[in-house]
C-alpha cells in the first residue's frame, strides 16, 4: 500500500487500515477525503492503474481519476453520508494514459473520508463480483464492517487520550488545542472568545477533612454542573487539580460573565458532596491586549485571584482589575 506521507495526519485510521483493510483485499482500494483528495491506494489499485511508486495517482483528485464532474461528485458524497447506495460504472483514467471501464462503489470510512472500491468490468455480471457487492460470508464483504470496527476502536482510543479520567472533561492537552482553535476562528471571523478559569474554594481543606474520595466526587459533580450551564459549542477542561477552564467561542464580556455567574450559582446551590462547595471564577475576553492563548490565560488567572482576594465564591472579569492582583493573596 502507498500512503501520501504529507496527508497521513488526515488519514483517520492510519496504520490500522494499512494492516487490516488494504492487506486483506485483493480488490483495488482508494481512500480519499470528501473533497476528492487521494490519501492512500493499495497494491491492487496501483497495479490496475499501471502506476508505480514514482508514478501513481497520489496528489490527484479522485473525481479526476474517476472522470466525475464536480456536481456529480458532490451528490455522490452526499448520498454516501445519507446511507444511500453509491454504485456506478465509470471510465477510470490510468496514470500512464488510457482508461479502464470499471464498476465503482463508494462507502463512508470516517467523518470526512471515503473508501472507494473498483474492479475492471466488461459485463453486467461483473457487478456481482464487485467489492462491497460480494455474497454474504465472503472475505471482502466484511471490509466495511471491519473498517467501522477499527474506526470505533480508534475513536475510543482518541477519546481516552484527550479526556480527564476522573471528571470526563477534556484534559489539559485537548483543552489547549480547543482554545487555540477558537482563537484562530476568532481572528478569521472577527468574533469574540472568552476564557473562564474556575477554582474550587478551600478544596485542600475539603480533601484533608473529608478524604480524597469525597473530593473526587465533588469534582465530578462540579463538571456536571458546568456542563448544564454552558452551551453545546463550549468546551470544559481540567487544567489542574481542582482548576478548570472553559472556552466560550463567540462570547463577549457580558455573555461570558453571565455564563460564569450561572455556573457559580449552580455550584453554590447544588449538593456536590456532604460539605458545601463554592467556586471562584476569573474571566478574560479577547482584546487588543489579550489576543493569544498565553495572554488570555494570564488575564483570566489574574481575574481568578481577584475573585479569591475579594472573598471567593464570586466572578471577576479581567477588565475590572485596573492593577493586576498579587497572586500570593
Amino acid at each position: 500500500m502507498t500512503v501520501h506521507r504529507e496527508r497521513m495526519a488526515e488519514f483517520t485510521l492510519g496504520g490500522k487500515i494499512a494492516q487490516t483493510l488494504f492487506e486483506t483485499s485483493s480488490e483495488p482500494l482508494i481512500v480519499c477525503l470528501t473533497d476528492g483528495r487521494i490519501l492512500a491506494l493499495n497494491a491492487s489499485a496501483i497495479e490496475m492503474l499501471s502506476a508505480d511508486e514514482a508514478d501513481n495517482p497520489l496528489g490527484q483528485e479522485a473525481k479526476t481519476l474517476l472522470n466525475i464532474a464536480d456536481d456529480h461528485w458532490s451528490s455522490t458524497v452526499e448520498h454516501c453520508f445519507q446511507g444511500s447506495d453509491s454504485k456506478m460504472r465509470l471510465q477510470i483514467s490510468k496514470s500512464g494514459g488510457g482508461q479502464i471501464s470499471a464498476e465503482v462503489r463508494f462507502a463512508v470510512l470516517g467523518e470526512n473520508e471515503l473508501l472507494i472500491g473498483f474492479k475492471p468490468s466488461d459485463t453486467e455480471d461483473d457487478l456481482n463480483a464487485m467489492i462491497f457487492g460480494m455474497p454474504t460470508g465472503s472475505v471482502d464483504s466484511e471490509l466495511v464492517k471491519r473498517a467501522n470496527q477499527y474506526m470505533q476502536m480508534y475513536q475510543d482510543k482518541e477519546l481516552l487520550a484527550n479526556t480527564d479520567s476522573l471528571t470526563g472533561a477534556d484534559n489539559r492537552r485537548a483543552f489547549d488545542t480547543k482554545l487555540n482553535e477558537a482563537l484562530v476562528e476568532s481572528v478569521a471571523e472577527g468574533s469574540p472568545v472568552s476564557l473562564l478559569v474556575i477554582d474550587a474554594d478551600h478544596f485542600k481543606k475539603l480533601n484533608d477533612t473529608m478524604g480524597h474520595q469525597v473530593g473526587d466526587t465533588a469534582l465530578k459533580g462540579l463538571v456536571e454542573v458546568i456542563r448544564r450551564c454552558i452551551r453545546p459549542r463550549d468546551s470544559v477542561g481540567r487544567i489542574g487539580g481542582e482548576e478548570f477552564g472553559i472556552v466560550l467561542s463567540g462570547a463577549d464580556r457580558e455573555q461570558a460573565v453571565l455564563i460564569a455567574e450561572r455556573i457559580r450559582a449552580g455550584v453554590e446551590t447544588t449538593e456536590l458532596c456532604p460539605a458545601p462547595v463554592t467556586i471562584s471564577i476569573g474571566v478574560a475576553t479577547v482584546s487588543d491586549v489579550f489576543c493569544d492563548a498565553l495572554s488570555l490565560f494570564a488575564a483570566a488567572d489574574h481575574a481568578l485571584y481577584g475573585s479569591k482576594a475579594a472573598g471567593r465564591n464570586r466572578v471577576t472579569h479581567a477588565d475590572d482589575l485596573p492593577i493586576l492582583v498579587d497572586e500570593s493573596a
